[in-house]
């Protein structure tokens, strides 16, 4: 089992683990959040504050802010704001309220000066005025609400409006001389709940008669009735009430605040979620009840007040989507995502501030933890107890690498890095029992007494008779034992896999062979268990899972790599334990695969699962007797049913977001294309059409960057080409007149494709010289023209015949220049006029092509502008570009005339050197930092200094041109974690 040694890092990856907080009352100790996924400016929202959020028919997220609305897809944010036009644009950029028309689709908007309306068809907008019963106009929208019906109500700064299906003006409902703030509306029956500044108010939506129900003065901001007739309602201060609904009006009204656990008594948003879940948004994080019926609750809270979670912060709305995503719009956080579905794996901590080293069973269910601070005993509702101390009532567990739980004697015995101990059921302390000062790190129980492996001491076996230790071996670091018999012991160490008879004392070594196409793939051996008396597990590091089977010691073992050509096959193992089904549960540094031998089917569960995000330690897992499975890694411990896990089917919508066209008439690059429908499901382009872009989008909004695409263009090219989450435009140039059908499909977030791809009919028109009536009038010339030249003149044929090669050649050079312009708007960077990354990989494939005929070799220097950040926040996006250009020119004068220069993406160069080696390379990278650190750049307010960051990488050391762009960009990284301005490798 691995523990925390100077081997964790081929095994184990470090993260940050949230530090948000929880309280529980009386609630199941399982019930989680997963983490959010947080957007904020930095990701394209157009402002940090978000008061109302709303979905689509398309499946689009809508969300209000105070610089207008944005329409969000998963991956990209469109935003619409204020405009002088009503057409196009906002009566005010402050939105408080969307709602969307559930029949028409049309989108409601709330702002701060009048009620607007988005018509879901044409995307244009409307500004619609109520009724003004007040000398100072009561245009400050707060709350919308749609029934069924299609009656619309909204509330304002000083009353209730609402226009009734089948009428054509608002009208004010509540009374002329009461001024309320009308904050919330909810719906129950026929009868509508009112938050006001002034209490919570009713209307009866048949008679119209609106009446004070609750809470009379209160500021009540939220209102919400759930799908058990409970009619919660937060106030501003006063906390959270909730009541029964009944015929005759309230029941059972009950009050809870800051006293029994919330996070605060402003009580901003209600809303109640697909697992029937009551969700309550405060101004301090989030409470949840997992029962409407019951009011136990857990909270989540801000744990400080910088803190950007968006769990933990001024929590303004709530949304939720069909599928379990929830939606929290924030106050100054931006918006985020939390996605139910990651709860399939379920996670526990002892806090957040330290690893747990291993799991291992003690008895009926109850576990050994191994965590930071020492050794706890985890119970099957996961409460815990400990940790144990050791003689001196110090507390030095912390120091333990491993445990094995002897149950005919009830004695653990424990593994520290400095030496064995034990502990039996009813002792008081930890006794040090032997190898004092040596760095133990696994255990394995014989009926004798117990195998110890050292991190490099090699292997003891402890005696319990004599209470010493009796033998030993020398080994490398010994990682698993696995005690089969008197004469079969399986040690897997950092160099082989060593079978050893512990009486005859005889020893085995079975290594890496690449001549031997049956054997042991890697020295590295992570995991051993016994699969049957001739059959083991072998988990590799970095090479997955292998099967052994071994007669006897004495004949050479048969190794078969399992799930090859799988994920599995280039991970590490951690530990196997396999299910009541036989399916085999496999914990990896990358998550928790699930593997079917009969099928040989592999499933691996990641993050976006709710699995660690940095993997699992080596040997860390339990199993108890109802099926439970539990691994243990640095970010806690997780824990699932098997029969709980399923990879979910359903296919997110896929979209057109965009439609761009380049025309030889264009001057500023291409422009978006919409009909008046904002339909994309057809596409016309002129002759004078040069380039046609597609933007598309799957909504997947709880793990968008795990969808993949594929497309195709029927008439052009039947073969399907695959893109991922971050490359969602396609992009056509010159093509023939004629019909053409481009079809798109993407998988869900589990890689399952869709079998309802989506379509875009594209028409390319031909020239009019093309056209047929042209062509048959052009035919009908032409014969006459040769007629007449047949019966005339001889000379007038050869005069015609020359015009018309005059002609041809003036096509073909107006062609020959469209492409040529096409090609630079293409292949050139518009800010710093260097490549972009398109024509820099076109250099890049053919330079590469003659590196494989000629072994012509080529370097890559792959460069990141340090801090430029900082240019951008200190001086302005203006300055930044100007920098950025200046930084180009610099590096161009610096680069040979036969290199070539591009810029990779915002501010990372790249360059491309042929004929070039390593120290070559790394000489000229360190001539662009150096020429770089020297210059001075004029910005706005003065002068500023850039220094630049390097990774150089030579193709000669690598099979692909990607490779060697991925070593330059490793080795990039690590120049920047270096402290920057560095160039690696160095000389």
């Amino acid at each position: 089992m691995l523990k925390p040694s100077f081997y964790v890092v081929l095994f184990l990856f470090s993260a940050v683990v949230s530090s948000r907080q929880a309280v529980a009352q009386n609630l199941p100790l399982d019930y989680q959040l997963p983490l959010a996924k947080s957007y904020s400016v930095e990701n394209g929202l157009s402002q940090v504050t978000v008061s109302d959020i709303a979905q689509d028919k398309d499946g689009y997220i809508w969300l209000a802010t105070q610089s207008g609305i944005d329409r969000f897809d998963g991956y990209d944010f469109i935003h619409y704001g204020q405009s002088d036009d009503p057409s196009k644009g906002l009566s005010s950029a402050f939105v408080y309220a969307i709602e969307i028309d559930p029949s028409s689709g049309d989108l409601w908007i709330g702002t701060l000066n009048g009620l607007n309306v988005m018509r879901a068809k044409t995307r244009r907008f409307e500004q619609l005025e109520l009724p003004n019963d007040f000398d100072d106009n009561d245009k400050t929208i707060h709350s919308i609400h749609i029934d069924e019906g299609g009656s619309i109500f909204v509330g304002t700064q000083k009353g209730l409006y609402a226009k009734y299906a089948g009428e054509n003006e608002f009208l004010r409902l509540s009374p002329q001389a009461e001024i309320i703030t009308v904050e919330d509306i909810a719906e129950h029956d026929e009868q509508l709940f009112i938050a006001t500044s002034a209490g919570l108010y009713s209307l009866d939506k048949m008679s119209r008669r609106f009446s004070l129900a609750l809470l009379e003065e209160q500021n009540v901001e939220s209102v919400f009735v759930d799908n058990q007739s409970h009619l919660w309602i937060g106030t501003i201060g006063d906390g959270l009430y909730r009541a029964k609904l009944t015929n005759d009006g309230f029941s059972n009204l009950v009050k809870l605040s800051v006293e029994e656990g919330f996070t605060n008594n402003l009580i901003n948003d209600i809303y109640q979620i697909r697992d029937n879940s009551i969700w309550v948004a405060t101004t301090n994080g989030l409470s949840i009840f997992p029962d409407p019926n019951k009011l136990d609750f857990v909270t989540f809270f801000e744990s400080s007040s910088n803190s950007k979670d968006t769990l933990q912060s001024h929590i303004h709305t709530l949304f939720s989507t069909d599928n379990g995503l929830v939606f929290l719009g924030t106050n100054g956080n931006g918006v985020g995502v939390i996605d139910q579905n990651k709860t399939m794996f379920k996670r526990f901590v002892l806090d957040n501030t330290q690893h747990h080293f291993s799991i291992g069973p003690k008895e009926n269910d109850v576990n050994w933890l191994v965590a930071e601070t020492g050794i706890w005993i985890l119970n099957p509702d996961n409460s815990v107890s400990g940790p144990l101390i050791d003689e001196a009532r110090s507390q030095k567990t912390n120091k333990v690498m491993s445990v094995a739980y002897d149950k005919s004697t009830r004695t653990l015995w424990i593994a520290t890095r400095l030496g064995l101990a034990r502990y039996q059921d009813g002792d008081e302390f930890i006794e040090s029992v032997d190898l004092k000062n040596k760095e133990l790190y696994t255990l394995e129980l014989a009926p004798t007494g117990v195998w110890v492996g050292t991190t490099k001491h090699g292997l003891y076996f402890y005696d319990f008779e004599t209470q010493s230790t009796t033998m030993h071996f020398n080994t490398p670091m010994v990682i698993d034992i696995v005690y089969s018999n008197e004469e079969e012991l399986i040690v897997g160490t950092t160099n082989g896999l060593f079978l050893i008879n512990p009486q005859s004392r005889q020893v085995r070594v079975v290594t890496e062979d690449k001549n031997n196409p049956n054997g042991i793939a890697h020295n590295v051996i992570t995991w051993v268990s016994k699969v049957s008396a001739s059959r083991y597990y072998v988990g590799l590091h970095a090479h997955g899972l292998m099967l052994m089977e071994l007669d006897d010691f004495q004949t050479a073992p048969v190794f078969t790599q399992l799930f090859k050509d799988s994920e599995l096959s280039a991970s590490s193992i951690g530990a196997v334990v396999e299910d009541e089904q036989g399916l085999l549960w496999i914990s990896t540094e990358r998550g928790i695969a699930r593997g079917d031998l009969k099928t040989q089917q592999l499933d691996y569960f990641g993050q976006n699962d709710g699995t660690n995000e940095s993997g699992y330690y080596i040997g860390a897992r339990a199993k108890n007797s109802d099926g439970k499975i539990l691994f243990a890694g640095d970010q806690g411990l997780t824990y699932f049913y098997p029969e709980s896990i399923s990879k979910n089917e359903e296919m997110p919508s896929l979209h057109i977001t965009k439609i761009g066209k380049l025309s030889s008439e264009d001057n500023y690059g291409a422009s978006t294309y919409a009909d008046e429908n904002n339909n994309f499901t057809k596409v016309t382009l002129r002759p004078e059409d040069l380039l046609l872009t597609i933007d598309f989008a799957a909504l997947e909004y709880g793990s968008p960057e795990s969808i993949e695409y594929a497309y195709r263009l029927l008439g052009f090219d039947s073969r399907w080409q695959y893109l991922d989450s971050k490359n969602r435009t396609i992009t056509y140039t010159n093509l023939d007149p004629g019909n053409y059908q481009l079809e798109i499909k993407s998988t869900n977030r589990y890689g399952l494709w869709s079998d309802t791809p989506l379509f875009v009919d594209i028409l390319v028109l031909p020239p009019w010289w093309r056209t047929p009536i042209a062509m048959f009038l052009i035919g009908i010339l032409v014969f006459l023209l040769l007629f007449g030249i047949f019966r005339w003149r001889t000379y007038a044929l050869h005069k015609r015949s020359e015009e018309l090669l005059l002609s041809v050649k003036s096509k073909t050079q107006e062609l020959q220049l469209a492409n040529e312009r096409l090609k630079v708007l293409t292949t050139l960077d518009p800010l710093t006029e260097v490549y972009n990354r398109r024509g820099f990989t076109e250099n890049l494939s053919r330079e590469f092509s003659r590196y494989q005929r000629e072994q012509v070799p080529f370097s890559i220097i792959l460069i990141d502008i340090d801090f430029f950040k900082k240019v951008n926040d200190n001086y302005g996006h203006e300055s930044g570009d100007i920098v950025l250009k200046e930084i180009a020119d610099v590096l161009r004068q610096s680069t040979r005339s036969y290199d070539m220069l591009a810029r990779w993406g915002g501010e990372e160069f790249i360059a491309l050197l042929p004929n070039t080696k390593l120290p070559e390379a790394i000489l000229l990278a360190n001539k662009y930092r150096e020429t770089i650190a020297e210059h001075v750049f004029a910005v706005k307010q003065g002068e500023t200094s850039i220094t630049l960051t390097a990774g150089v990488a030579c193709i000669e050391e690598h099979k692909s041109a990607d490779d060697c762009i991925s070593q330059a960009d490793k080795l990039l990284y690590e120049g920047k974690n270096m402290g920057r301005n560095q160039v690696l490798p160095m000389l």
